[in-house]
């Protein structure tokens, strides 16, 4: 048997963030132990044309070229178009023209054009003469990524079933279908077509969470009734938390906030990381900070993350709060040794989110030895467990109380943590995959 892993969507970009994270880890990880068990090595694979291809090292250091572009087009264009446009911003104050211009990392702006000629490019060279799978019997093709954006790999994984090789689906959640507000009507429908075909075309599907895996079955249970095309092997397994340190420059804005005397003894930050997005429920945060400054507290708070097609109305809140920008700022590009810098020099992480898939910032933060507040809502209490102190949603005032009890040095929870490492995690993978 062969395990394959895809990661057609991941592998061409350079984000490294949910998603991406997961492909990531899982491919490093089935790697590593195929080969300390000696048995055939697992291949990544990306799906073109129809097929899918092996990915060699050659390949992709090619698509990690045009995934350099994605991360930071505005960097790719000379210099003197790049100065007229920041001058442009100037001019023209407002929002819409600054993110076409001057896009933040991993959005590209004016540059989608020129990025997918120049992807289209290096694709059709690179992985139109790759070598093919050839599927037998056995095969294992594990399925992680994105696949609602990429709806033309159904009929090539149904040819791969048809081989006699198994296919295993990765599920994040139902956030589109339960909460159609947070993404429109439109996206909804998109992922509904998705989750059709993925329970059409897998043999079995691991969801991420249990909380995430009772709601897969509730789902198929009340729309796909007795129908025999829809895949009833649902199970799921533990997402990894092991973060790989590394030895990074920490900008001197970075490491100016988050030092204790950089809030005038106000200690440091508190931290939020993820996307800006409607249902991260970043506005409870900056309204109990404002109720916070309100009572007298220095306390500051630091938001990590890009900012969403949905964020408009909470730039503006941040923009116009009363915590901005002496008690509030947002760093939208750190690296990953930015990112552990702040884990491990922020006050508190809290994870305010209305609806959750399961939460990596959860046990990234506990990884770091953080203390941990987070939304009452049921996946965080399955990935926190005891290690969190948890507040109700949609009541600033409450968390502020939370956050004031730990000025005082009481109220939030910080327990010893042994986190599951990404290799027990594609483990527990393997071995969930192997029974069915």
């Amino acid at each position: 048997m062969t395990i394959y892993i895809d990661g057609s969507h991941t592998f061409c970009t350079s984000r490294n963030t949910g998603i991406e994270r997961v492909v990531r880890k899982l491919a490093s990880n089935l790697e590593l132990i195929s080969a300390e068990q000696n048995n055939e090595p697992a291949r990544r694979v990306i799906h073109h044309s129809g097929r899918f291809a092996i990915l060699t090292k050659g390949i992709e250091e090619q698509l990690t070229r045009v995934a350099a572009f994605e991360a930071n087009p505005a960097d790719q264009v000379p210099k003197v178009l790049r100065r007229l446009f920041e001058l442009s911003t100037g001019l023209i104050r407002n929002r819409k023209w600054r993110k076409l211009v001057l896009p933040e990392p991993s959005h590209l702006g004016i540059y989608k054009l020129p990025y997918q000629i120049a992807k289209f490019a290096v694709t059709r060279k690179s992985l139109g003469r790759a070598e093919k799978v050839q599927w037998r019997e056995g095969d294992l093709l594990v399925l992680p990524d994105a696949y609602w954006t990429r709806r033309d790999v159904w009929a090539s994984v149904k040819a791969v079933r048809d081989c006699g090789a198994k296919v295993v689906t990765v599920f994040y959640d139902l956030i589109p279908l339960t909460h159609v507000e947070f993404v429109g009507g439109r996206r909804s429908e998109k992922f509904r077509h998705y989750v059709e075909q993925l329970l059409m075309n897998s043999d079995q599907v691991l969801a991420i969470s249990k909380s995430v895996q009772q709601q897969l079955i509730e789902y198929v249970n009340e729309n796909w009734g007795a129908d025999d095309r829809c895949c009833r092997r649902i199970d799921s397994f533990p997402l990894g938390a092991d973060v790989q340190v590394t030895d990074g420059t920490i900008r001197s804005e970075v490491r100016a906030y988050f030092e204790s005397d950089g809030g005038r003894d106000g200690g440091a930050p508190y931290l939020v990381v993820g996307s800006l997005d409607p249902r991260k429920n970043h506005q409870q945060v900056v309204k109990a900070f404002e109720y916070l400054k309100r009572q007298g507290s220095p306390r500051r708070l630091c938001f990590i993350g890009r900012a969403g097609g949905l964020s408009g109305p909470l730039l503006d809140l941040m923009s116009t709060s009363s915590i901005y920008p002496s008690h509030l700022k947002h760093f939208s590009d750190l690296s990953d040794s930015e990112l552990q810098y702040a884990y491990r020099n922020c006050e508190a992480v809290i994870m305010p989110s209305i609806v959750e898939g399961f939460g990596l910032p959860i046990v990234e933060a506990l990884w770091y030895g953080a203390n941990l507040l987070a939304s009452d809502i049921p996946i965080h209490r399955e990935v926190g467990g005891e290690h969190c102190t948890y507040f109700p949603l949609h009541e600033p005032e409450n968390l502020a109380r939370c956050l004031l009890a730990a000025e005082r040095g009481r109220g939030v929870i910080s327990t010893p943590y042994t986190p599951t490492t990404w290799k027990e995690s594609t483990e527990a993978f393997l071995k969930i995959s192997k029974a069915a």
